[in-house]
């Protein structure tokens, strides 16, 4: 894997940033802070959407808001780059839509892998 890799986590809630430290966060994605927050040395930037909280037609209008923001971002930055869904989204089912809107406005992806579980934040499935 690439030592330069710049990761981008859209994700639902604020729970997935809790368990890492020495990244950038952000809850306004203005082009100037996603612009920011790409170019922080860091390897992890979390985009705290909130869409959990959200109806699916505010998460379309988010998610596109905020791909089409870093469309262009992306193909200016001098290091590659990884999107990741760190979104659960099961309190209002946006599980698929959210994958979806990424893949089709910042991809396509070469993997989708759902993992049901977050053992760093305590969270596992039933019985494994």
């Amino acid at each position: 894997m690439e030592h330069n890799l710049k990761i981008i986590v859209f994700d639902d809630d604020p729970t997935g940033s809790q368990t890492v430290h020495g990244c950038s966060l952000l809850l306004d994605f203005s082009s100037n802070n996603l612009k920011a927050g790409l170019a922080d040395s860091g390897p992890l930037l979390f985009l705290i959407t909130n869409s959990r909280a959200l109806e699916p037609a505010q998460v379309v209008e988010l998610f596109t808001t905020i791909s089409k923001r870093l469309k262009p971002l992306l193909a200016e930055l001098d290091r590659p780059w990884l999107v990741v869904s760190r979104g659960d989204s099961t309190l209002r089912g946006h599980t698929p839509l959210e994958q979806e809107l990424i893949c089709s406005l910042l991809g396509p992806f070469h993997a989708n892998l759902l993992v049901p579980a977050f053992p760093q934040g305590g969270r596992t499935t039933l019985a494994g």
